[in-house]
């Protein structure tokens, strides 16, 4: 498949190399920008509502020692977990709910409930769990979410969508 194909070609071919991930990194990342993809339909739609990463702030930790998590063993951890805690979940319906209307305090809720039940479920390292807490405390921060396996590729920090994004960014880095 080339460049040209359709997200959802690649992300079925995929599917059939790698069985056990869902693949919607994948698929999100083919297709760019903000969007909702549901490995059940192999669907990608864009976010109409910009709004909601507004002043969004990703922060790698892939590069600190001991972060890096190899798939294969984040999926074989999966294996052995009820995922049906994560896919029923309230704070994935609220937060995909809040995702399509653009409802940005619904969608910060959100993210901070999956995050918590990630943690609950022990997929996320302890370093997230002090990075999401110190993150969240910073003033016009709404919601902090580690990406990746066990929440330690990267942070991604929520602000206000109204906050001064360069006072936002300073208070982030200091």
């Amino acid at each position: 498949y080339g460049a040209d194909s359709p997200v959802s070609e690649v992300w079925k071919k995929y599917k059939e190399i790698e069985p056990r991930a869902s693949g919607a990194d994948l698929a999100a990342q083919w297709h760019g920008g903000a969007v909702i993809a549901d490995p059940s339909t192999h669907a990608v739609h864009r976010l109409a509502d910009g709004r909601l990463f507004r002043n969004a702030f990703v922060f790698s930790a892939s590069h600190q020692r001991g972060r890096k998590i190899k798939t294969h063993e984040h999926l074989e951890a999966l294996e052995r977990a009820d995922l049906s805690r994560l896919s029923k979940s309230e704070a994935l319906s609220s937060g995909l709910r809040a995702a399509r209307t653009g409802n940005f305090e619904d969608f910060a809720q959100a993210v901070n409930a999956y995050a918590a039940l990630l943690h609950s479920m022990g997929f996320e390292l302890p370093q997230t769990t002090e990075d999401r807490g110190a993150l969240r405390d910073v003033p016009g921060v709404r919601a902090v979410k580690g990406i990746g396996a066990m929440q330690a590729d990267a942070l991604i920090a929520l602000g206000e969508p109204n906050a001064d994004a360069a006072e936002l960014s300073r208070r982030l880095l200091s």
